[in-house]
């Protein structure tokens, strides 16, 4: 007896041979080969086109899945299974693991949202509820994000088409940062925004266009409150930035003699009219010679 013919099982009428299995087996191996083949081909096609790397991921990715699709139902057909017959047999299963599925399906189709309209894309420094970090990769169900803090999150799709999503990459990579301080009263103004522009101008990281700004935000008890805004190409280094013009700020204004003041309140004692002094405050008794 040929054992390729050998039945192994049927399902909704279509017989199953060890033979079919087999010829499933390498068919679903051919259909990844094929799509990985088409994959690289419309990869190098586009980049030859000097089409940008997010759309080209974008196209890619889609093409490997339309394709793959195709590949393993033309597999499975070769293997002389009836798709028609094996659906029709597994509805109930079907849906039952369709609703177990649910969230998965969600997620898929909010990937291949991101993949079309491409809201975000790979490489982007992006804000998601209260974390912040770097687009790493945009999988079919899975998103991953790698914070300033170096930690990987796994964020699933849906949740990024849902969710509110600060993209600091784009339209254009250009943020600002802001340094706020205080100076004591009486400081002159223009002195002050002299050092401050010295300051901004020299920092590597900072745009001169935008140009820095020193805005005068309010006054405060015990000083003039500023605040120092610079703009910068580089979101994902806003702590580090931020802070090198700090120390900047500190080393320049001890130069150029402006004081950074302490706070401070003046208690002033009033008594009733007429009433007599304390008895600390009298004056001592002269003594006779």
């Amino acid at each position: 007896m040929n054992v390729l013919a050998k039945e192994v099982g049927r399902i909704g009428g279509a017989t199953i041979t060890v033979g079919g299995i087999v010829a499933l087996a390498v068919g679903v191996v051919v259909a990844a080969v094929v799509t990985e083949l088409v994959a690289r081909g419309i990869r190098r096609l586009l980049v030859r086109r000097g089409v940008v790397a997010g759309a080209s991921f974008a196209v890619v990715r889609l093409v490997r899945y339309v394709v793959g699709f195709i590949a393993v139902v033309v597999a499975v057909n070769s293997a002389g299974v009836d798709l028609g017959a094996v659906l029709a047999a597994s509805t109930v299963f079907l849906v039952g693991v369709g609703l177990g599925l649910q969230r998965i399906a969600q997620d898929f189709l909010a990937g291949v949202v991101l993949l079309v309209e491409r809201p975000i894309l790979e490489g982007d420094f992006i804000r998601v509820g209260e974390q912040r970090g770097t687009v790493e990769r945009i999988g079919a169900r899975t998103s991953t994000i790698v914070t300033r803090d170096r930690v990987t999150l796994v964020i699933p799709n849906s949740e990024l088409t849902n969710a509110v999503v600060m993209n600091f990459s784009r339209p254009a990579e250009c943020f600002r940062i802001w340094v706020g301080f205080g100076v004591a009263y009486g400081t002159d103004q223009a002195h002050l925004r002299a050092v401050c522009a010295r300051v901004a101008t020299a920092d590597p990281s900072a745009l001169q266009e935008p140009p820095p700004t020193l805005f005068f935000q309010d006054f405060g008890d015990s000083a003039l409150k500023y605040g120092l805004a610079v703009f910068v190409s580089q979101p994902q280094e806003e702590l580090i930035i931020a802070s090198r013009l700090r120390f900047a700020l500190v080393d320049a204004f001890a130069d150029a003699g402006i004081q950074f003041p302490f706070p401070q309140l003046d208690v002033h004692i009033k008594g009733e009219p007429g009433a007599s002094p304390p008895p600390s405050a009298a004056a001592a008794p002269r003594r006779g010679a």
